[in-house]
């Protein structure tokens, strides 16, 4: 065998081993203690009743959003990210995004809050790192999630920060996105109205020079959340 093949074959196992361990990295957490334990369980069973299989828990509420709690599980040959409240006002899952199987929905992360002090509306954010060779990405999207008497329901959804890197010969290329939320003034009165500030931009550094920014955009989208409906944007 030549040292060629040798290296293209050594390159093989790390990339089969890397694909590998996909299922695994940065998606199922574990409970912080017997009490925490008994709410995963709780939870498991809850989205296995509705018919999704291995649900295992990737993300769980503090505080105010402690109910609250993230699983991936499978339904109908597809993976599937579900949120269901365990606890007082009991809710079963309300499915936030679908992909072919849980590992292509690449989680790395949850966060839930409440979302412009909006009694029983949540803001459920899920971090996404996809697998990637040769460029690193990240990226967060926004759902917003309302308890409405025995049920949660989705009912907006906007893209939140997200950034990507890549070689580009003697240099890289930086792509940066950030976004903002702001409370506007609701109309009608029983419903939420917010701006999303959303900032684009492009870094660029060759050799030793340092990084420049070479490209910037900003927009603006307002949303209206009517009291027992889903969003609009413009």
């Amino acid at each position: 065998m030549t040292h060629t093949h040798r290296l293209a074959q050594a390159a093989a196992f790390i990339y089969l081993a890397m694909l590998a361990g996909r299922e695994a990295v940065g998606q199922t957490i574990t409970p912080d203690g017997p009490a925490q334990a008994a709410r995963f369980e709780a939870a498991r069973q809850a989205v296995a009743r509705a018919g999704y299989t291995n649900p295992a828990v990737v993300g769980a509420g503090t505080g105010a959003t402690a109910p609250l709690l993230a699983l991936l599980g499978t339904r109908e040959n597809a993976g599937a990210l579900v949120v269901v409240r365990i606890g007082t006002g009991a809710s079963g899952p309300a499915a936030l995004e679908t992909a072919a199987t849980p590992a292509d929905l690449s989680i790395r992360g949850i966060t839930f809050g409440p979302f412009l002090d909006s009694a029983g509306l949540f803001d459920v954010v899920v971090h996404h790192a996809p697998f990637m060779l040769e460029t690193s990405r990240t990226f967060d999207t926004h759902h917003l999630v309302r308890q409405q008497g025995g049920t949660l329901q989705p009912v907006c959804e906007f893209a939140g920060d997200a950034s990507s890197t890549a070689s580009k010969g003697i240099g890289s290329i930086r792509s940066t996105r950030h976004v903002t939320i702001d409370p506007r003034p609701s109309t009608p009165a029983n419903s939420v109205s917010f701006d999303v500030t959303t900032v684009d931009e492009t870094i660029t550094q060759t050799g030793n020079a340092p990084p420049a920014t070479t490209a910037r955009t900003e927009a603006h989208l307002t949303f209206v959340l009517p009291a027992g409906g889903t969003c609009t944007s413009r």
